[in-house]
């Protein structure tokens, strides 16, 4: 791969591929640009994440105690008790991290501009 000696306003503005599918020319705001579109993305699939990881168990829970008989609902319930503390504890340990920080990073990313 051949670099080339080029100001930013000579670049080129656009990723180009070569045959063998090897980046050859990009320059820095491109790069720039192509970093914060997959911070963007994770940042948007660790929030799904977490709306799921709630969502979810919450929904199942509602599916079973609607359509489970009065005197089966207490060991029913007693087993979504525990499930929910599981989900609480894995959002409380890995997502919430995560989630704190991807806002800090893309709110002191915007901060800088």
């Amino acid at each position: 791969m051949e670099i080339e000696n080029r100001t930013p306003e000579e670049a080129p503005q656009t990723i180009t591929l070569t045959e063998d599918s090897k980046v050859r020319l990009v320059d820095a705001r491109n790069i720039q640009a192509v970093k914060a579109i997959h911070i963007g993305l994770i940042a948007r699939y660790l929030i799904i994440i977490f709306g799921l990881t709630i969502l979810v168990p919450i929904f199942l829970g509602y599916l079973i105690v609607y359509f489970t008989e009065p005197q089966n609902l207490t060991p029913k319930i007693a087993a979504l008790k525990s499930i929910f503390e599981m989900v609480t504890g894995f959002v409380s340990t890995i997502l919430q991290p995560l989630l704190l920080l991807m806002f800090g990073y893309f709110f002191g990313a915007r901060q800088k501009r």
